[in-house]
């Protein structure tokens, strides 16, 4: 059993390290797409003909919006690895990592929609898609280990966890 816990705990530990990883490269994706010119918010602001004072707003609050998507999942990532280490990390933690997981389960066939509405190319809903869905799993297995490793470590008498 011990042995066990253990293993559900390494596979917490890299899943958390996964989600920072995945909230990291959301915020480099949406760089790139920023100066290339190629992303949602450029098409949407020169189709209004907005002024550019307010595509600087515009760029200003997707910006917080990534900021913020980056904190929940540095949170979750910080809180996984909180959890590996033995220690409770809460349920808000779990709650967080749950509101996560519905934002990608709504975001895939999102994806697939503009894709069926001609708005993305082919290869860039299928690399998306892939994307969002690894990211679900490893939401998924966070939230998993960690229910799991709380039923195990309630299992172990007090003085067999401490090797753990």
């Amino acid at each position: 059993m011990i042995r066990h816990l253990r293993k559900q705990r390494d596979t917490l530990r890299i899943s958390g390290l996964g989600v920072i990883a995945f909230g990291l490269w959301s915020v480099v994706r949406s760089i790139v797409y920023a100066i290339l010119g190629t992303g949602e918010i450029r098409r949407v602001i020169s189709e209004a003909q907005v002024r550019s004072y307010a595509l600087s707003v515009v760029y200003a609050v997707v910006m917080l919006v990534l900021l913020a998507d980056l904190g929940l999942r540095m949170f979750v990532g910080m809180k996984a690895r909180q959890e590996a280490s033995g220690k409770d990390a809460g349920l808000l933690f779990l709650i967080v990592t749950g509101l996560l997981s519905v934002s990608h389960l709504i975001s895939i066939p999102m994806d697939i929609l503009f894709f069926a509405r001609g708005e993305d190319p082919l290869i860039e809903m299928i690399a998306t898609v892939f994307i969002e869905a690894t990211s679900l799993v490893t939401l998924g297995t966070v939230m998993w280990t960690t229910v799991s490793s709380r039923r195990l470590a309630r299992q172990i008498p007090e003085g067999e966890e401490a090797g753990v």
